[in-house]
């Protein structure tokens, strides 16, 4: 979070953005849930001081906590139709 702090806070207008979000999670040493929302509160935290706009990349798709910290939710879908590819986007 230092890092990320260090690096954005004199930016005029930061963008992050962090695939995966599991990864990064998990490489840091927050393997149990209380332990990542802990992490992602901090995040947003950092953001909110130094007006980052940040984008984090999941893999998985049910709904969590982060769901309801952030702006906004895409999810993209993908289904074969009449021997087509049909992308799919919710906001």
């Amino acid at each position: 979070m230092k890092a990320v702090y260090t690096r954005t806070e004199k930016m005029e207008h930061p963008i992050i953005i962090i695939d995966s979000w599991e990864a990064v999670a998990f490489y840091t040493g927050h393997y149990e849930q209380r332990d990542k929302e802990e992490l992602e509160h901090n995040l947003c935290d950092v953001s909110r001081r130094t007006k980052t706009k940040i984008i984090l990349l999941v893999e998985y798709t049910g709904q969590t906590a982060l769901d309801y910290l952030v702006d906004g939710v895409v999810v993209l879908e993908s289904d074969l139709f009449e021997e087509r590819r049909l992308r799919r986007m919710f906001m």
